[in-house]
């Protein structure tokens, strides 16, 4: 700029930052076109003009500031602006320098967000196996309580939330390890291939399993025949869909749908395939957008949000040399993209897989159970019934025999209610795989009905739990089948 402070020469480079040509810079004031605010406070920086050289004729330096351009753009620049001397050693102009640092400063803020990472990760060790040892003995504790305790007594109810609380701190526990473990370097050996859908499923189970007084978040899966294989490590990648999950209904406080969507991968993306989850919740404001990622940035009110979950999440998917990107739009909802590396042999469908199954009926006396139950197994695709007595369920495999494979069958329900149910059960479908529960253990249930070949499930369990039942029970309904049709025949019931 000469001294009046208009601008006489403007190169490609500069005006790019600023945002206009050169004929929109040229001739104007360098004062109107540059505009330099402070990254922390945003108080606006003064360019001085060339006068203000008059006395003191060094530099001034400008480091690491937000420069604001005509396109509403921001970049942080370093700016020197220098005095110019004529040949009589007069102040006859100034010369602005602008440096583009984003992509440094990037890189420097990744290698500081590790590296805290890293520090929090290795507290996050020390203290989670000792967390975990000691809610194992009172997880041990809580079980032989509810052991010895009559059901749906006052006490055996005590005892069933000090054993549902201690599992819950050992979830807090398991995510701690999840921490520790980001923290160290990835080994290359713990990276497999790994089927997208039964992690999914795994992540809507554990998501929609627990109780809750928050209204229902129903899931959208969309496209389930491009569910494919992709190169992870199967408990990070299940951590990653419960950080976004968790985050989606928090998002949703009066209920919602979670949609998710998978596109395969293709060569314009690297063979990654993209991983969709979209809420429709309130949304991310746009100020906050570019923070998202930060360690301990939420913009959550609970004083429990740490701030980690996307921060965890960025750093896991990197490792596995994939990507992750977040749209979102205040009042409209929230998608967040992780790109992840395919494998190269794509899975059977799981939806196609399950639905040849067949029925499987769910009988509790409890709603809370049967809800928690059906949401957990259609959550993986099967076909559920429930019922609530044991006349429900005595008519539910009356009609539906045939098509019946598995049932999930309170045990006291069985005995209080009608006791010839269960030997009806394994007369109308003696290859049927009969699961049992009760918050009583499993010798106490056999005394009660010491026929038929079926398996048990102590209660309180969670949706992991029943879900690697129903597939080992599905796997053995051969041998269930022989034990039932024996037990059918000593009963007389054949």
């Amino acid at each position: 700029m000469d001294r009046r402070g208009l601008v006489q020469i403007l190169t490609a480079e500069a005006g790019h930052l600023l945002g206009i040509t050169r004929e929109q810079g040229i001739g104007k004031p360098l004062a109107s076109l540059v505009r330099l605010v402070q990254p922390e406070s945003g108080a606006p920086l003064k360019i001085p003009t060339p006068h203000a050289f008059a006395r003191k004729r060094t530099p001034r330096t400008f480091e690491r500031c937000l420069l604001h351009n005509r396109l509403g753009r921001k970049f942080l620049v370093h700016a020197v602006l220098s005095p110019v001397e004529t040949d009589t050693r007069r102040i006859g102009g100034a010369v602005l320098l602008l440096q583009d640092v984003s992509a440094a400063a990037a890189r420097e803020r990744i290698i500081l967000d590790r590296k805290m990472i890293i520090a929090i990760a290795n507290l996050a060790g020390s203290m989670a196996g000792d967390y975990d040892r000691y809610l194992e003995r009172i997880s041990d504790y809580a079980t032989s309580l509810t052991d010895s305790l009559l059901p749906q007594s006052p006490a055996h109810e005590d005892a069933l939330k000090i054993l549902q609380a201690a599992r819950g701190a050992r979830d807090l526990t398991r995510r701690l390890l999840t921490l520790a473990k980001v923290g160290k370097t990835q080994d290359p050996h713990t990276v497999e291939d790994v089927d997208l859908a039964e992690i999914i499923g795994d992540a809507i189970s554990l998501t929609q399993g627990g109780p809750s007084r928050q209204p229902q978040v129903r899931f959208n899966l969309r496209h389930l025949d491009r569910l494919q294989r992709v190169r992870a490590e199967p408990s990070l990648l299940l951590d990653c869909l419960l950080h976004l999950f968790q985050n989606a209904k928090e998002a949703m406080p009066n209920g919602g749908v979670i949609t998710l969507d998978i596109l395969p991968a293709t060569a314009n993306r690297g063979r990654l395939l993209a991983l969709r989850v979209s809420d429709t919740g309130c949304g991310i404001p746009r100020e906050h957008l570019p923070r998202v990622f930060d360690p301990f940035f939420s913009t959550k009110k609970t004083t429990s949000a740490l701030g980690l979950g996307l921060t965890l999440t960025r750093n896991i998917v990197e490792l596995w040399g994939g990507h992750i990107k977040i749209h979102s739009r205040v009042g409209k909802g929230t998608t967040v993209t992780l790109l992840l590396p395919a494998a190269a042999i794509p899975p059977v469908s799981p939806r196609a897989r399950k639905s040849a199954t067949g029925l499987i009926v769910v009988a509790d006396d409890h709603s809370e159970t049967v809800a928690q139950c059906t949401a957990a197994l259609e959550a993986e695709g099967y076909r559920v019934m429930a019922a609530r007595t044991a006349s429900e369920c005595a008519a539910a495999c009356r009609q539906h025999g045939r098509e019946m494979v598995v049932g999930i069958l309170d045990a006291l329900m069985l005995v209080v209610g009608d006791r010839s149910l269960f030997h009806e059960i394994i007369r109308l479908i003696p290859s049927a795989a009969i699961i049992l529960t009760s918050g009583f253990p499993r010798d106490y249930i056999r005394s009660l009905v010491p026929v038929g070949g079926w398996s048990f499930l102590q209660k309180p369990f969670d949706a992991a739990q029943l879900v690697g039942v129903v597939r080992r029970s599905l796997d053995q309904r051969g041998r269930i089948g022989e034990a039932n049709v024996h037990a059918a025949h000593k009963a007389g019931a054949i």
